[in-house]
């Protein structure tokens, strides 16, 4: 679980995120949408302690974060950033790269860590490219190698900035019924998301962002009932039921 406790964040004397507080639970998705520049790729920074906080506080499961070692915190909070860059390095190299909070010296991969990266391979159906080089993987390759590294991180808690980017259809459909696999098993998983649709199809949770603020965090369905989303994208969500009962939503003009 991730706490947020009037948590304020900025650049210099520019304010970003003012005064934010929220609860992010162990076995729910919630995804983060707003407008550009509202400040969700910010609140998850500092959620994972890469930025640092002005005021405030963020606590994994009880503990402050704020203060902890980079090893100690990435032990609790993995952190998967939009638009990285690709790196020179096979796909089971990269996973292996999520179980170095987890070394102590010399720093040397045991048959442990290795085995424990081949199961989040496994998991994400990336066991038959794991030595390809991944620059020569499609973008959706590259996401499930990323996702397996952050299982083999073994935190608590996964941390997404808009992972369904550059991805068609079919993968942002598979992308986002792994991250619901994860939060089903206990994970606790924040993405942001600048897919509507997506966000209420798949999540639990949906927080919404404004100009720096949390202006909402509700289930889905309590976020349609209120309009929130039509008023802040200027659009008209509308929710279909399908014939086997499931709920979908869409966005019309």
């Amino acid at each position: 679980m991730i706490e947020l406790r009037n948590l304020c964040v900025g650049y210099g004397k520019r304010r970003i995120l003012n005064g934010i507080s929220a609860v992010f639970e162990d076995g729910k998705l919630t995804a983060v949408i707003g407008p550009n520049g509202s400040g969700k790729t910010t609140l998850l920074k500092a959620a994972a302690a890469i930025l640092p906080a002005q005021s405030g506080e963020v606590l994994a499961n009880g503990e402050s974060i704020l203060t902890m070692k980079s090893k100690e915190r990435a032990k609790r909070i993995a952190y998967l950033a939009q638009g990285r860059d690709v790196p020179d390095m096979t796909a089971r190299q990269t996973v292996l790269h999520g179980r170095f909070p987890r070394l102590s010296y010399p720093y040397i991969y045991t048959e442990k860590d290795r085995e424990i990266a081949e199961r989040a391979m496994v998991h994400m159906g990336a066991l038959d490219f794991a030595d390809a080089p991944m620059g020569s993987l499609s973008g959706g390759m590259r996401q499930n190698v990323y996702l397996a590294m952050a299982l083999a991180q073994e935190a608590d808690c996964i941390l997404l900035d808009e992972p369904t980017t550059y991805l068609d259809i079919a993968n942002r459909f598979r992308m986002m019924d792994t991250l619901r696999a994860l939060a089903d098993g206990g994970k606790c998983i924040v993405a942001v998301l600048h897919d509507p649709e997506l966000a209420m199809t798949f999540a639990d949770e949906i927080a919404v962002m404004q100009n720096g603020a949390l202006i909402a965090k509700d289930t889905p369905a309590r976020i349609f009932q209120s309009r929130i989303l039509d008023r802040v994208f200027q659009i008209s969500l509308q929710k279909i039921q399908t014939e086997n009962g499931s709920t979908h939503y869409v966005v019309c003009r």
